[in-house]
């Protein structure tokens, strides 16, 4: 008698209990197909059944998955949506309430620097302040250099916007400098020094990007708490 023929008796054992193993599997998903069956709640099987008295995990099923992404994404809809308007007001209600005279860089500036991801919108926000205090910087030092000497103010803007066009170009982030220049000049008030209006145009962006950047970080932990006290257990 060879070693096979001596452990076919194990060998049967070993099959039934498998096929029973299976029936059970099987009847206990077939009697509730929604996903809470006792083998979804991750209970007990039986002992006689070839469990071993183990607890079976619960499986991950792929609507579950699909209504969990599908849940996640509505969250961050609606938040994109909701921090992008509060952004814009409420840019625009500090800027009015400290008397700052043109809100509307606020308001851009706190919906521009709104990104799909918090780490997007902290880079487009410093690149932004950055930028901004590049631009205006280059500007009132053009105009302050070159006005007296009778430059035209089409000169002074192309002066600035080239010599920020050189940084823009080593560093793309910082970009908005170049339109910083002749937006601080074209503001301008003509009885009031150039410094004044890029000082204007400095504090309007860098309130606009404060609050776009800290409502999205207000954003990020409402999604957080949602979707983890939403997830199933």
């Amino acid at each position: 008698m060879t070693a096979i023929d001596q452990d076919k008796p194990g060998l049967v054992a070993r099959q039934l209990r498998a096929k029973r193993r299976l029936d059970t599997v099987t009847d206990l998903a077939n009697r509730d197909r929604d996903g809470m069956s006792s083998l979804a709640m991750g209970k007990e099987l039986p002992a006689n059944a070839g469990g071993g008295g183990k607890i079976w995990p619960a499986p991950y099923y792929w609507s579950d998955r699909q209504m969990t992404a599908t849940g996640v994404q509505i969250v961050r809809d609606a938040a994109f949506v909701l921090r992008c308007a509060g952004a814009a007001a409420l840019s625009y209600l500090l800027a009015q309430a400290i008397d700052l005279p043109h809100p509307v860089w606020a308001t851009m500036s706190g919906i521009i620097v709104g990104q799909e991801h918090l780490g997007e919108t902290g880079q487009a926000t410093l690149g932004r302040l950055l930028g901004t205090i590049i631009g205006v910087a280059m500007a009132v030092s053009v105009g302050e250099l070159a006005g007296p000497l009778g430059a035209g103010l089409a000169v002074q803007i192309a002066v600035s916007v080239a010599l920020c066009a050189i940084v823009a170009r080593r560093f793309p982030a910082l970009r908005v400098c170049m339109w910083t220049c002749p937006i601080v000049f074209l503001t301008a008030v003509p009885a009031t020094p150039l410094y004044v209006a890029g000082y204007y145009r400095g504090a309007e962006v860098l309130l606009g990007g404060v609050v776009g950047a800290l409502l999205h970080v207000v954003a990020e932990l409402a999604i957080r708490k949602i979707v983890v006290d939403e997830a199933p257990a």
